[in-house]
């Protein structure tokens, strides 16, 4: 028994061996056979999305079309900045009506033909070049690319000559002044150009020197003309814009000496003063403190002037009508000279007109020593004082003076209450009396006081000689 049963047991395991593989193999075709409508579903999915993004991708290369243009020009010889900018503008006009918006993937067949297009186009509006060649890179950014060959003779210099019309030298130099690099325009915009082609550049010019003229002198329009040639001139010329100074109306002022003193110079700084006739209103406020310092600097070197130490300043009031006056004074010392006449006084007593001599010598900014010297014609009469003022705060002073004739002392004050407004009072201790005078000045040699005391009032005419 034994016998049989290890004679067959290799047997059966080789039998038993066989069933599981077949068992295994079973259930492997089982599984593809339950699977297979899936694996196919995502086969066919796979197979449909590659197809959409090859479709995509060739759609979108299709759909690609040409959205932007730059343009260069080039010339086999130099070529004016300003020159090659307007050429690229124009070629950049032209050809963004032929090639904006074009599909990319058909435009290499047309290529040629707008290259021949752009450059018969521009050749024919162009003078003093030719076209030689133009190059299309077709992209979404396309770049054109032209080349030009300059005819014979070029500008190798160019000699700018400006005038101003109508204005005075000395008004003239100033707007020469503020004309400084102008030349440099030109100089740009002609040099290595052709002759010929001056005509054509004329727009250039124009654009660029109006453009100069807006930030440096924009109270002037200009015109210009080009004499062609190796050597190229050009002339310039500058008009004056409306409103300009019709009329100039001068004062000439002095608190330290007698104003008919500066008299003897008011020809000379009239006709500094006229020099403002015909200039644009609006270029004489934009330099009046270079002009007033010039003004003032022409007076003070006149040697009269400059032998008194004065100093000028001058001001305006600027426009079609304009005023100048000039004030010059010195901190070294005071000389003044007046005339009163007193209307309606009750008590004047032969004591209505009198003439004023005040010289004094600063001690310092705010402190004066004075002397001063009435004089009554009618009476031929004099009347002596010797004082001393000082400045207290702006506008405001004191002074005490003693007067030799009646052995009393006086206390005075003023201000300046504005420009055409003074305000004044003073205490005689002789008299016991006091008295108030308000100042309108009518101009700068004649004002008109309301003057009061205890017992009276009346009007003063007082003349500043």
């Amino acid at each position: 028994m034994k016998r049989h049963a290890q004679v067959f047991a290799p047997r059966i395991r080789f039998a038993a061996l066989c069933a599981g593989r077949r068992a295994a193999f079973s259930d492997w075709l089982g599984f593809l056979v339950f699977h297979r409508k899936n694996i196919a579903c995502h086969m066919l999915l796979a197979a449909l999305l590659w197809g959409m993004c090859g479709s995509g991708i060739a759609t979108a290369a299709e759909a690609r079309s040409i959205e932007q243009l730059t343009v260069r020009v080039e010339a086999a010889t130099s070529l004016p900045l300003a020159v090659e900018r307007r050429m690229e503008s124009s070629v950049q006009a032209i050809a963004e009506q032929l090639l904006l918006g074009q599909k990319l993937a058909a435009y290499e067949e047309r290529r040629e033909k707008d290259e021949t297009l752009i450059r018969d186009v521009f050749d024919r509006v162009l003078v003093g070049y030719t076209v030689s060649e133009v190059s299309i890179t077709a992209d979404v950014n396309t770049r054109i690319r032209v080349t030009l060959l300059p005819w014979q003779d070029t500008i190798e210099a160019v000699e700018t000559d400006i005038a101003v019309e109508s204005l005075e030298p000395p008004m003239a130099s100033l707007v020469l002044k503020d004309m400084e690099g102008v030349d440099e325009i030109y100089a740009d915009t002609l040099l290595g150009l052709p002759l010929a082609a001056t005509d054509w550049v004329q727009g250039v010019l124009k654009e660029r020197i109006q453009r100069y003229l807006d930030e440096h002198l924009p109270e002037f329009r200009a015109d210009f003309d080009i004499e062609p040639g190796r050597e190229a001139k050009v002339k310039l010329l500058l008009y004056p814009r409306l409103p300009v100074i019709r009329s100039v109306d001068l004062s000439m002022r002095s608190s330290s000496i007698p104003n008919f003193t500066l008299l003897a110079y008011r020809g000379r700084m009239q006709r500094e003063a006229n020099h403002l006739l015909g200039v644009p209103v609006a270029f004489v406020k934009r330099h009046a403190r270079e002009l007033a310092e010039d003004m003032a600097h022409a007076l003070d070197e006149e040697p009269g002037v400059r032998a008194l130490t004065l100093q000028t300043q001058v001001s305006y009031r600027i426009g079609e009508k304009t005023a100048v006056e000039t004030r010059s004074d010195t901190k070294a010392w005071k000389l003044r000279t007046e005339g009163w006449a007193d209307i309606g006084r009750k008590d004047a007593k032969d004591r209505d007109i009198r003439f004023r001599v005040h010289a004094g010598k600063y001690l310092s900014d705010r402190d004066e020593l004075f002397y001063e010297l009435d004089f009554y014609p009618q009476e031929n009469r004099w009347r002596h004082f010797f004082g001393y003022e000082r400045e207290l705060f702006p506008r405001w002073w004191a002074a005490l003076k003693y007067d030799t004739h009646e052995h009393g002392s006086i206390a005075a004050f003023r201000t300046r209450i504005s420009p055409k407004l003074q305000l004044r009072y003073e205490y005689r201790d002789s008299e016991r009396m006091s008295e108030v005078g308000l100042s309108y000045y009518l101009h700068g040699f004649l004002r008109l006081e309301l003057v009061k005391d205890e017992d009276d009032e009346w009007l003063r005419l007082i003349g500043d000689f």
